[in-house]
């Protein structure tokens, strides 16, 4: 294994490290492995940014949103 060393980091992103090393309960080496690892292998990636949201409409909630946005899928001949 490699060794990589990072010089200069301003304070605020040194916070930010800290802060997601603590949420996520590892120490700020370990996350860099893991943020690094996650650049490169996206295909792994799973975002939870919208999991609050998952399963959270009612029926009739979800039918008038598909009825009100089903002319988004319509294409404009005149523009293109």
């Amino acid at each position: 294994m490699a060794t990589l060393i990072i010089n200069e980091i301003d304070e605020g992103t040194l916070a930010k490290l800290q802060q997601e090393a603590g949420r996520r309960g590892v120490n700020i080496n370990e996350l860099a492995k893991q943020l690094i690892q996650s650049f490169f292998d996206s295909d792994s990636v799973i975002h939870h940014d919208l999991d609050k949201l998952s399963g959270t409409w009612t029926e009739s909630e979800a039918k008038e949103f598909l009825s009100v946005t089903q002319d988004f899928s319509l294409i404009d001949k005149g523009i293109w």
